[in-house]
């Protein structure tokens, strides 16, 4: 009897442990062990914020300020609204097969994003956003172009680095907008000015001098220029 007795608790306990295991309490197929939001269904497991807390279906603090959703002013990453408006464009890009046109296509974009926003740092955040969550590979070649337009757009070497994080995307940004102001002096057919030493030299005294001399160093390289 005490066998049988013993025998029937070890099924039961045996029967609750897979069920605990494989609960997925809010039914979107997803067991609550790795359900990054088990009460919320939440099939595709969205974490745009990256913060491996929350989903975004039950994350309430999305943009990480400290500041709950509902009393937050600006309760989503300046990332994620720009995901949000052109999810179409993402969408677009993403679709493609063909892994140059893929590239093509969101250098096209973030150049088409670059013009349309104000704030550079913003497109840049997006950027690493995709890269992270794998919808683009790298956001070092897309930077480029982002550093690319933002010079077209000031026509100033200074003006586009200032307040710009260097270690962003491996400083993609800095070499674009470097390359971007040797590219159009070198077709306007002009001989390269002295000035060119001594761009950076605006920038002295901030860390974004560094960060200048780097891609001006990268793009003098590439240029063979001394």
């Amino acid at each position: 009897m005490l066998i049988l007795l013993v025998a029937t608790l070890g099924m039961c306990i045996l029967s609750w442990s897979e069920f605990t295991i494989f609960a997925d309490s809010d039914n979107d197929g997803v067991e609550d062990s790795v359900d990054n939001c088990p009460s919320n269904a939440n099939q595709d497991q969205a974490d745009f914020d990256l913060d491996k807390m929350m989903g975004d279906a039950c994350d309430n603090d999305d943009n990480n300020d400290g500041i709950l959703d509902t009393e937050d002013s600006s309760p989503l990453l300046p990332s994620e609204n720009l995901a949000i408006k052109y999810l179409q464009d993402i969408r677009a890009c993403a679709d493609m097969d063909d892994g140059t046109l893929y590239l093509v296509c969101y250098s096209e974009f973030f150049g088409k994003l670059t013009k349309n926003e104000k704030n550079n740092s913003d497109a840049l955040e997006l950027s690493i956003a995709l890269s992270k969550i794998g919808t683009i590979d790298d956001c070092h070649f897309v930077s480029h172009e982002i550093g690319h337009v933002a010079y077209e757009e000031t026509r100033d070497v200074v003006k586009s680095l200032q307040g710009m994080d260097g270690t962003m995307c491996r400083g993609g940004y800095f070499h674009g907008v470097l390359a971007s102001y040797f590219h159009n002096i070198k077709e306007s057919g002009a001989s390269f000015p002295d000035s060119y030493q001594t761009i950076c030299d605006g920038l002295i005294g901030s860390s974004n001098y560094q960060d200048c001399i780097h891609g001006h160093g990268h793009v003098c390289t590439v240029l063979q220029l001394t």
